[in-house]
């Protein structure tokens, strides 16, 4: 069947999820540099005011790609503890070194290290954050994380009933509290009252960005034999509506999580039928897009230091443009750097040395 070789080209590439993970940075960076670049963006302020709708398309694209990339594999206690570890070995390490590094040469306090390397929220209010880590992205981290180890549980269960069971552990938090509570809300702004910060967490409904990845991932399994002028027709008119709704600022399922969805799946849609031009650029940026993530805000800090320090007298006219400027270019050095060096040299080093430890401890216990 022709889709079946569209599905493999896909599987194995995936360009078109590296183009949206470079679009869900690109959103958030300039989230977070929208001041500074309304010298030179006209309007930044309010064209990316609601730019935090990247990390509702970082959670969308997880939930497709670990939908990918597990639902034909062996299940079990040891492809669970393999899955883990690979997740682990890629997200733990860069986020743990920038922590550390962000925490002794800008903020001076190491008092959150420890909610930062469990991936634990710090407080019950300001949901959906519940308490910014020190590296203030770290918050997302902490729902990626409850996603794997949700997604490991499944794994280690019959394939057959794999997603059912992983589906249910990530929304029974969710029901249950509200059948207690006797209060039903998909918005990720409203807080349960309770004790414990990491049950308030996994009780938001913006756990369900998650599953709605993992629905597109099964919806662009299925042939629907639609028309490439259908699918080109309705990715405009989904473009349209993410436009449009975005202007309400929201994350969770209900506004920023289901534009997510129908980006994903158009821009999915678009390649199998290879009726989209996928930048290599945007290609790139994607496979660094993590570290982006991560650097971007200790790069703004920095230039924000030297200017601040170095510079103070500096013409006020251009100081904006060139504090826009400067932190770009050093996020982007800095990210490339920090990719090949921890991501790709010490992540995949670690990744080795662990799997090679477990691949070694199941053949010395098979008899």
């Amino acid at each position: 069947m022709a889709f079946a070789s569209k599905f493999n080209m896909l599987k194995n590439e995936l360009k078109s999820i590296q183009v949206l993970r470079a679009l869900a940075v690109i959103l958030v960076v300039m989230f977070h540099f929208r001041f500074d670049a309304d010298a030179i963006i006209t309007n930044s302020q309010v064209v990316f005011a609601n730019g935090s709708i990247g990390v509702d398309l970082f959670f969308v694209i997880s939930g497709f790609i670990i939908y990918y990339v597990t639902d034909n594999n062996k299940h079990g206690v040891h492809e669970s503890i393999v899955f883990i570890i690979k997740r682990i070995s890629r997200v733990a390490p860069p986020y743990y070194i920038i922590s550390v590094l962000f925490a002794y040469f800008y903020t001076g306090d190491y008092s959150d290290l420890f909610n930062s390397f469990l991936f634990l929220p710090k407080t019950i209010y300001e949901a959906p954050f519940f308490g910014y880590p020190s590296l203030v992205v770290g918050w997302s981290l902490n729902y990626e994380m409850y996603f794997y180890i949700a997604t490991a549980v499944g794994i280690s269960i019959l394939s057959k009933i794999r997603w059912p069971i992983i589906l249910s552990l990530m929304m029974a938090p969710i029901i249950c509290m509200a059948l207690y509570y006797g209060n039903i809300s998909l918005s990720s702004a409203f807080i349960y009252t309770t004790k414990y910060p990491y049950l308030s967490m996994i009780s938001n409904p913006i756990i369900i960005d998650f599953a709605l990845g993992v629905f597109c991932g099964w919806m662009t399994k299925k042939d629907y034999c639609l028309s490439d002028k259908f699918v080109v027709t309705m990715s405009i008119l989904i473009f349209m509506i993410v436009y449009i709704g975005i202007s309400r600022s929201e994350h969770g399922p209900i506004v920023w999580g289901a534009a997510s969805l129908l980006i994903t799946f158009s821009f999915v849609e678009l390649e199998k039928r290879k009726l989209i031009y996928l930048p290599k650029t945007m290609i790139y940026i994607g496979n660094i897009s993590f570290s982006i993530y991560l650097i971007h805000i200790p790069a703004l800090k920095i230039i924000l230091y030297i200017f601040n320090t170095y510079t103070p007298t500096f013409n006020m006219t251009l100081r904006p443009e060139c504090l826009f400027l400067s932190a770009l270019l050093l996020t982007a050095i800095m990210s490339l750097g920090y990719h090949y060096i921890v991501e790709k040299t010490l992540c995949d080093t670690l990744r080795k040395i662990m799997l090679f430890i477990i691949y070694k401890t199941k053949r010395e216990s098979i008899p």
